[in-house]
């Protein structure tokens, strides 16, 4: 009766163990301190060469902003998607193909590490010549933006009000 009593206590265990890990697995970890469930907040990185804005469409946060390169000013839609990962796309595009999604609108793919105030992306594929894989960018939570990026923002909140009286009208 002994031996039963082991293997069925160890058997029991093991299904808690799968149990626990399952639910564990199937929350995401990260999302209270993604920056997109943080309502009306703007991000920027060090060099101040990429930001984005957290706005609310009417339906849900959207992360719009802009990536400065030598040569382009890309204006940017970033998801944060379940888990750690962040894709970065080219919102022109994104926009002209009625927000159907192509392969080419996606300007890079990262994980990222989150924090209350910052959130560090390592680049997994890239597009962009001025940004490799492996590459770390680093985004902080700001109060104010440079003046370039100021001007897309104003131009953005307005897209997204637009936006959110079409969802309105809608319902």
């Amino acid at each position: 009766m002994s031996k039963f009593y082991k293997a069925a206590k160890r058997i029991v265990r093991i299904l808690l163990a799968i149990v626990s890990f399952v639910i564990l697995s199937s929350c995401d970890m990260h999302d209270d301190v993604k920056p997109r469930n943080q309502d009306d907040t703007r991000w920027i990185t060090a060099d101040q060469n990429i930001f984005f804005s957290v706005m609310y469409d009417g339906n849900y946060n959207i992360c719009l902003g802009a990536l400065k390169t030598t040569e382009t000013v890309y204006h940017i839609s970033l998801e944060f998607d379940y888990g750690s990962g962040l894709i970065i796309s080219d919102y022109d595009m994104l926009t002209e193909n009625d927000f159907l999604v192509d392969m080419n609108q996606i300007l890079l793919r990262a994980k990222c590490d989150f924090g209350k105030k910052k959130c560090t992306a390592e680049v997994t594929e890239s597009s962009i010549d001025s940004i490799s894989v492996g590459d770390k960018i680093t985004f902080h939570l700001a109060d104010e933006l440079p003046d370039w990026a100021e001007e897309i923002e104003k131009v953005n909140r307005k897209a997204c009000e637009e936006m959110s009286t079409t969802v309105n009208i809608e319902k």
